[in-house]
């Protein structure tokens, strides 16, 4: 969780039309914060996780990630999200990404070590 900065959170909550890039990483997170599908994939769902304070917050879900309560089904979908991204790629796109990235696949090992 030190790798991701409110800053970062704030600058990618911003935007109305992100490149595919931070969608797909942001999806990423959220399916392993235990969102559905259906929800993690649609962008302004994610703006409004990514906004809200409380339990439901992202920051929130980020700080108290268990990663026992992954399902399978997400951990794979995450997987595939993330697997043709790097930091190098992903800098050049975002900035502000990067720790997101970075969280989502170190957390994702985690996942799968534990229920794949």
């Amino acid at each position: 969780m030190s790798t991701v900065k409110t800053a970062d959170l704030t600058e990618l909550k911003s935007l109305a039309a992100p490149p595919q890039d931070v969608k797909s990483i942001l999806h990423a997170v959220v399916l392993l914060l235990g969102y559905p599908e259906k929800l993690a994939s649609n962008w302004k769902f994610v703006r409004k996780v990514m906004v809200h304070k409380g339990e439901q917050g992202m920051m929130h879900g980020m700080e108290h990630f268990d990663a026992k309560k992954v399902s399978k089904v997400s951990a794979v979908k995450a997987r595939a999200l993330l697997d043709s991204l790097n930091v190098e790629r992903v800098k050049q796109v975002s900035r502000a990404s990067v720790s997101f990235l970075l969280w989502a696949k170190s957390h994702l090992e985690e996942v799968e070590a534990a229920v794949i």
